[in-house]
């Protein structure tokens, strides 16, 4: 009988552990660092000592980041805008200098979620998801060897129509 009841509670054990790995790991991001789950502009001073006027973090090269969604009146004027439908990406491709710090306002013009990326692997975290007529924006530092850099939407099947373009660094 010992041995029915250590195998039972050590069950119930594994299954507490379960649970609470579980709870920890898709816990929303307010509870991580006090703002809401996907959030990445910094929000008013709370307990942390959090300065108000700091830069968005989607506003920052170092670790790219995208925004949360902009409203028009939000959208940075000094950005490249990309433009996302069924029909392709405009523009299809555009220049920047290298070692340059380019902010991306990617926007999708149709019903439909799009996923831009680039192909190249020092750019990988520059990804910025965008969910029909929603615009977000993301900030990142040109490569510094100077040529093309092709970009596309990750959603499966939409390269293959056309979504793509080049950025080329001069």
């Amino acid at each position: 009988m010992a041995k029915k009841q250590i195998v039972l509670i050590a069950v119930v054990v594994i299954i507490f552990a379960g649970i609470v790995t579980l709870g920890v790991v898709n816990m929303p991001q307010t509870a991580v660092n006090n703002q809401p789950a996907g959030n990445n502009q910094q929000g008013p001073p709370d307990t942390t000592g959090q300065n108000p006027s700091e830069v968005p973090d989607w506003q920052k090269s170092e670790a790219p980041v995208q925004s949360v969604p902009l409203t028009n009146n939000e959208v940075p004027e000094t950005g490249i805008k990309i433009i996302i439908t069924e029909k392709g990406i405009t523009p299809a491709s555009f220049e920047v200098k290298k070692g340059e710090e380019i902010m991306l306002v990617v926007a999708s013009g149709d019903q439909w979620t799009h996923i831009f990326k680039f192909k190249d692997p020092q750019l990988v975290a520059v990804a910025v998801g965008v969910g029909p007529q929603e615009t977000r924006a993301i900030t990142f530092t040109a490569p510094t060897e100077k040529g093309e850099y092709a970009y596309y939407c990750d959603v499966p099947g939409h390269e293959a129509r056309g979504e793509v373009g080049k950025m080329i660094v001069k």
